[in-house]
């Protein structure tokens, strides 16, 4: 099966190319999660603009949507060690324009990239970090993750904001269920959601920065005390391994 840390498996196929001029190299993901009502986000927002540099123009509009596709190997590694190899591979796209409107293009034509995210460290307890490798590719993805030994599994999109804080990135989303496969028109909110919104505050680093970035979070989640509460989720909740239904 693919491995992550082996780039070479990655560049088999002739139906996609990888973009040459990204930097592909593996980075580590520190989060804190939460989670607010619908009648909180006036006072959330008002806290974050105060705090953040509005990088992405925040003018009351929505400015983040993402179409995330999540694709397993199509033959099951028999039960036993090697099983805990599978990789899941899961592939993203924006879904606005520069102005922030949804752009039209057809899921083919989107611009992919591939995610391939490994476990987070249980060694650290002050946040969740998760090694991620992103790879931005071109050409038809689908095909390419067929030709790998990949298949379908499920698909989601988040809609909602974005903000910045220094190091710090700021998503307040609510997550959609594509009810028929690739048709975004078919989204409906998760059971139970309609008015709840996920809160991720999160940094992107290299090793040598473990600390600082752990305790730039925990430092700006005070801030946040009383809108909402960020803490660790618990790690088997984000393990990414595959439950195959045998």
């Amino acid at each position: 099966m693919l491995n992550p840390s082996n780039d070479s498996n990655l560049k088999i196929g002739h139906n996609l190319k990888f973009n040459k001029n990204v930097n592909d190299s593996e980075i580590l993901k520190a989060s804190l999660y939460g989670y607010i009502k619908s009648s909180q986000l006036p006072k959330l927002f008002d806290r974050l603009l105060g705090l953040s540099e509005n990088i992405n123009g925040y003018n009351g509009k929505q400015n983040y949507a993402e179409h995330v596709i999540s694709f397993i190997p199509s033959v099951e590694t028999p039960i036993g060690p090697e099983r805990n190899n599978d990789v899941i591979i899961k592939i993203n796209c924006n879904l606005l324009d520069e102005n922030y409107n949804y752009k039209s293009n057809s899921v083919l034509d989107n611009d992919w990239t591939i995610n391939l995210i490994g476990n987070p460290d249980s060694r650290i307890t002050s946040c969740i970090v998760k090694p991620i490798r992103k790879i931005k590719t071109n050409g038809n993805i689908f095909e390419f993750l067929k030709l790998l030994g990949y298949k379908f599994h499920f698909e989601y999109v988040q809609r909602g904001f974005i903000f910045g804080c220094k190091n710090i990135r700021i998503k307040v989303v609510q997550t959609y269920q594509i009810k028929k496969q690739y048709d975004l028109s078919s989204a409906k909110h998760l059971k139970h959601t309609k008015s709840i919104w996920l809160v991720e505050a999160y940094s992107t680093y290299t090793k040598d920065n473990v600390k600082i970035v752990t305790d730039e979070l925990n430092t700006f989640a005070s801030y946040l005390k009383g809108i909402v509460d960020l803490s660790v989720v618990d790690h088997h909740y984000v393990q990414q391994r595959i439950n195959y239904v045998t």
